[in-house]
């Protein structure tokens, strides 16, 4: 069994990548932790064939194991990278500065102006805790993809009241609410983005 070392937590990737294997189409995968662009440590789920819809496999993820165990990404690979002996290249494999969550390629994000001033902070809040641009954040994608653990969760916390917003009580209240409209609703209405 392999384990790896996520923010202090020790996971089997095996457990991970049996779970992701019975996700219809799977035919191989590999469970690592690679380094973000701004040099987040990051669990990512390889995945063969290419042809695998990786929504698809983060949702077997989510109803199946705990959300510490949940990978932030999953990447769908033609083949591996091989070694010239044969074996799967780990460093070779696609590094996740390149990709973004695991949102649909094709959607774009539209910020409405009547935007609530709450959900305005929020969103600002959380880019800035996970170091994203305003634009790559929508409101329904766990905020797990794109890199939230539970330092950044106390970070985003910090972040919140320093905006005025005391109705997140604590880290626990975002890890369990991990989206912008659930942050929000926290607090009242939310204002939907627009995907178009």
């Amino acid at each position: 069994m392999s384990q790896i070392k996520l923010n202090g937590q020790r996971i089997e990737a095996s457990e991970i990548e049996a779970v992701i294997q019975q996700t219809s189409g799977v035919r191989d995968v590999v469970a690592v932790i690679q380094k973000t662009a701004a040099g987040v440590d990051q669990l990512v789920a390889y995945v063969l064939p290419q042809t695998v819809e990786p929504s698809v496999v983060a949702a077997a993820c989510r109803s199946l194991l705990p959300q510490y165990m949940v990978p932030s990404l999953v990447l769908a690979l033609q083949e591996w990278p091989l070694s010239s002996s044969g074996k799967l290249d780990r460093p070779l494999l696609p590094s996740v500065s390149q990709h973004p969550p695991l949102v649909d390629g094709s959607a774009t994000l539209q910020r409405p102006s009547h935007c609530a001033p709450d959900q305005h902070n929020i969103v600002a809040a959380c880019c800035e805790a996970l170091n994203i641009s305003q634009g790559r954040l929508v409101n329904d994608v766990s905020l797990f993809e794109y890199g939230l653990t539970s330092l950044r969760a106390v970070v985003l916390h910090r972040l919140l009241r320093h905006h005025g917003l005391r109705g997140v009580k604590s880290a626990a209240t975002i890890l369990q609410n991990p989206t912008v409209t659930a942050l929000v609703g926290l607090y009242g209405t939310v204002d939907a983005y627009v995907i178009e």
